[in-house]
Order: structure tokens, then C-alpha cells, then sequence
């Protein structure tokens, strides 16, 4: 059985784009209400990719202020080294602990502070962008996907049905 130069290129072609590593940091979304902190949790998804550092930062809009921020469950479980700027925009340094490469999962949190004339029932964008570096020195890109926040007049209520009926 004979292959064609042209069909077995095509095929080590898409094989090799199929097979591409990713590295995604999402930034989780939800609801906030004026005067409350609205937690942003930085949850990070890599595919065959060993990540020595990661740097994120974020643009907040008017309506939101910066509250704090902490190292997440899976990268303290890790012993990942921590550094937060605080400022607009924030930065967010995570080198990666004796394991050698970042965990995948939430590496850190951000505490928002939603203003009080921020206008109800509108929709906050935050502006964030992220860079990574690779075990082996090489800088890696990071696709950030951002969830929108949502302003409401009071808190979201959750209950268990057996227990309220």
C-alpha cells in the first residue's frame, strides 16, 4: 500500500495542530452588590504544558475596586510562591514550588469591591490578560477568558427546598 507525499503531510499537519498544548486562565464571573466584595477566582487549565511562572493582570472598570488577594487551594497544595500588587491595573505573580510546574486549577483569587453607585441590574467587563513561562525558559501564551459580573440590588439566596417546605 502506497501513501501519497501530499496525504501524509495533510495527516502530520493536522495531528500536529490537534495536538497543540493550551494554557487557559479563567477568570470566574457571578454577581455583586454595591458595597459588597465579589470574589474572582483565577482557575488555570493547561494541556502537556509545565509551567514554571505565571503573571496575570487586571484592568478594573469604575464600578469596581480592588479588595485583596490570596493564592488558591491547588497552588497552596503545591507550595507555589505568591506576590499580589495591588492597583489598577493589579498584578498577580505565581512561581511554581517543589513540584516544579504550576497545578492546574484555581491559583489565586481576587476580592472586588463593587462601589455604591454602581448602576443596578448593568453588566461589568474587567479587562485581564496573563503570561506564562515555561519549565524550560520559554515564554508560553496564555488565552484568558473573562466572565462578565452582573450588578444586582441584593445578594443571591440559597436554600435547600426539603429544609424550606
Amino acid at each position: 500500500m502506497r501513501i501519497s507525499a501530499r496525504i501524509l503531510f495533510l495527516f502530520i499537519f493536522l495531528a500536529g495542530g490537534l495536538t497543540q498544548a493550551e494554557v487557559v486562565l479563567r477568570w470566574t464571573g457571578g454577581t455583586g452588590v454595591p458595597t459588597k466584595e465579589v470574589n474572582v477566582a483565577l482557575v488555570l487549565s493547561k494541556d502537556q504544558e509545565n509551567l514554571a511562572s505565571l503573571k496575570a493582570r487586571v484592568k478594573l472598570p469604575p464600578e469596581l475596586e480592588y479588595g485583596g488577594a490570596k493564592l488558591g487551594l491547588s497552588a497552596e497544595m503545591n507550595g507555589v510562591k505568591f506576590k499580589a500588587e495591588p492597583g489598577n491595573p493589579s498584578e498577580i505573580e505565581l512561581q511554581a514550588g517543589p513540584s516544579g510546574s504550576l497545578p492546574d486549577g484555581v491559583v489565586a483569587s481576587i476580592d472586588l469591591k463593587v462601589k455604591a453607585d454602581a448602576k443596578i441590574g448593568s453588566t461589568v467587563k474587567i479587562e485581564a490578560e496573563a503570561t506564562a513561562r515555561s519549565v524550560q525558559g520559554q515564554d508560553t501564551v496564555v488565552r484568558s477568558e473573562v466572565e462578565d459580573i452582573a450588578i444586582v440590588e441584593t445578594e443571591p439566596v440559597v436554600s435547600c427546598f426539603f429544609y424550606m417546605h
